[in-house]
């Protein structure tokens, strides 16, 4: 009995000891972890320095500039390479920013992206001071005035790390070639893309043909209307161009090839959209300066010419014998029983695929290549379930794949295609079909919680079904939208709605681009599912621009307190746009924003 008691007490004993020792450990374990927390301010400068590289600069400075001495000087006396975006920053805060630390910190600028118009009107703009930018690698500029172009380019001819440049104009250029003759001089630019608008048919002021100088440009993109007779004089000036796209190509109205030279060597890629120009004159255009190219993206709209199979095989043997991918999209009215002639054994010994179908609107009928090329945008259109070697191509490029567009319901449900890395959705209008229910069932093509851009250009479409939309799409920043069509009994019970509060609660969107606007109920409507907009645009108001704008500046200082800017195209009320012109110049306006009226736009920014 008596060892027995001294088993169970010895066992008491134990467990009460295995007890105490686990209380022991476990306060050693918690005291150990408290002691080895460690804290972001603790980390090493090594460390804190790659953060640093994955945060915008602006967001940097604000996040620690005052947080204590050691972090004011990583972000402003460290040897980083500094990318500088100012798009959506507030007048006050730019102000501050560009005094404590661009200024400070110039010569570790690599990169500069302005966007937003005000920015050149300022005393303290960032253009005034581009020469000082040692280390400047990459120049974007855009909705820039025509007027500041030409001190901008004299000034950066001195940047010698200066290999990207892209601008595009808010205004008509008048004098193109006077600005790319200062181009073609800066001494080691290797991109370059323009959009330089120019409202009048033809410029009577060409390019002469290159003699001593010579650009390095490797790539041209050039957006705005260009001639076919200029393009032979462009050329001269760039002997180590590469790639070429020209998105508005035109017919000239007469094409001498005086002088003309001969087909750049390192050219191996053309990106054209040709704007009613013939064969005849194209087989011309590629004969003369392209008979070395390798790529080729063609689309053309309104002729039915190019859709002769015949023509292109003697264009290609004998005028593009290294071509080795050829990407055709051709809108037009023709008979598709012609396209058989497309699948002779020249494209399938190039494994070259085509399709088509008639699109159901003016242009009766769409022909295109299938074969992916790994491209970034791939569109579902009109698909006939032909393909089957396309199809394992198209398995095989999803994944290189980050924007879908889609042009047809049908396709778009048969689809039997998975994007996983598609961060962007475009649904285009479909003429003939209900739009209501044509993006209800995206999950099977992409990953709805990646998108990050969605463009829904359907009209109309039901603002319920968006919202529905909008629970999926949890990091949605940027949002398009046609005119949202909603009763006006609506609007009390769709904002009352469980549904719409938890999307209002939730979502990030930051932009917001709808194409038109008449009414105020609307657009209010948005700005309460929208609370932390930042950027707000409207493409076409017809009505109640004036309303609008208030309602706009108004809410910015209640519900929408991060609302920065705002542009408004305005259609039919020029008495309302000659007030704002008047105004404009008289200081602060609509609850402290700066207004700008230009032609038919009016930008706002606090």
């Amino acid at each position: 009995m008596e060892r027995r008691k001294r088993v169970r007490s010895t066992g008491v004993i134990n467990h009460d000891d295995t007890k105490r020792q686990k209380r022991k450990i476990k306060t050693s374990i918690n005291r150990s972890s408290k002691q080895n927390f460690t804290r972001f301010e603790d980390l090493s400068n090594e460390i804190i320095y790659e953060i640093f590289e994955f945060l915008d600069a602006f967001h940097s400075y604000q996040a620690f500039n005052n947080l204590n001495i050691r972090f004011r000087n990583f972000v402003t006396y460290s040897n980083l390479p500094l990318k500088i975006n100012i798009s959506s920053i507030t007048r006050i805060n730019f102000r501050d920013y560009y005094t404590n630390f661009i200024i400070p910190s110039q010569d570790r600028i690599t990169s500069l992206y302005i966007t937003n118009r005000f920015s050149y009107d300022l005393d303290i703009s960032l253009h005034r001071i581009l020469t000082k930018f040692i280390r400047l690698e990459t120049l974007i500029l855009e909705n820039i005035d025509a007027n500041y172009i030409d001190n901008i380019l004299n000034d950066i001819i001195s940047l010698s790390n200066l290999s990207s440049l892209v601008i595009i104009t808010s205004d008509d250029v008048k004098d193109i070639k006077h600005h790319l003759l200062q181009i073609f001089r800066l001494p080691s630019l290797k991109y370059c893309k323009l959009s330089l608008h120019n409202s009048s048919y033809y410029s009577s002021k060409q390019l002469p043909l290159a003699t001593n100088q010579n650009s390095p440009i490797q790539q041209l993109v050039i957006k705005h209307k260009i001639f076919t007779n200029e393009i032979h004089t462009l050329l001269s000036y760039v002997p180590q161009l590469r790639y070429l796209s020209l998105d508005n190509l035109h017919k000239s109205n007469s094409d001498k090839w005086e002088g003309a030279i001969s087909s750049p060597h390192n050219l191996t890629h053309l990106y054209v959209k040709l704007n009613i120009i013939c064969f005849d004159d194209f087989e011309i255009f590629i004969k003369t300066l392209f008979n070395s190219i390798v790529v080729l993206h063609f689309s053309a709209t309104n002729t039915d010419e190019y859709f002769n199979a015949k023509r292109w095989e003697q264009l290609i043997l004998f005028s593009m014998p290294c071509l080795r991918i050829f990407n055709i999209y051709i809108s037009a009215r023709n008979n598709q029983s012609e396209f058989d002639e497309f699948k002779s054994l020249f494209w399938l010994q190039r494994e070259w695929f085509f399709d088509s179908s008639s699109s159901g609107y003016y242009y009766g009928t769409t022909f295109y290549s299938t074969s992916p090329y790994r491209r970034k945008e791939f569109r579902l259109q009109y698909s006939t379930n032909k393909q089957t070697d396309f199809d394992v191509k198209m398995k095989k490029n999803e994944n290189a794949v980050h924007h879908v567009r889609i042009l047809n319901k049908e396709t778009m449900d048969n689809c039997i295609y998975y994007f996983p890395n598609a961060n962007e959705l475009s649904v285009d209008n479909f003429y003939g079909h209900n739009s209501n229910g044509m993006i209800d069932n995206l999950d099977h093509i992409i990953s709805l919680k990646n998108l990050t851009k969605l463009n829904i250009l359907l009209y109309p479409y039901s603002f319920g079904r968006l919202i529905q939309l909008l629970l999926t799409t949890v990091n949605l920043v940027t949002l398009q939208l046609p005119r949202i069509f909603i009763h006006s009994n609506d609007y009390q019970a769709i904002q009352l709605s469980e549904t719409f509060r938890l999307v209002s609660n939730r979502n990030i969107i930051r932009n917001l681009i709808l194409e038109s606007a008449n009414d105020m109920d609307e657009v209010e409507l948005l700005l309460n599912l929208c609370p932390r907009i930042q950027c707000f645009e409207i493409n076409k108001c017809y009505r109640h621009a004036a309303s609008i704008v208030r309602l706009l500046t108004w809410k910015s200082h209640t519900n929408n307190p991060y609302l920065i800017s705002i542009s408004i195209i305005v259609h039919n009320d020029i008495n309302y746009l000659e007030r704002l012109k008047k105004l404009s110049h008289q200081g602060n306006l609509f609850n402290q924003f700066a207004v700008k009226v230009q032609s038919n736009r009016v930008d706002l920014w606090r």
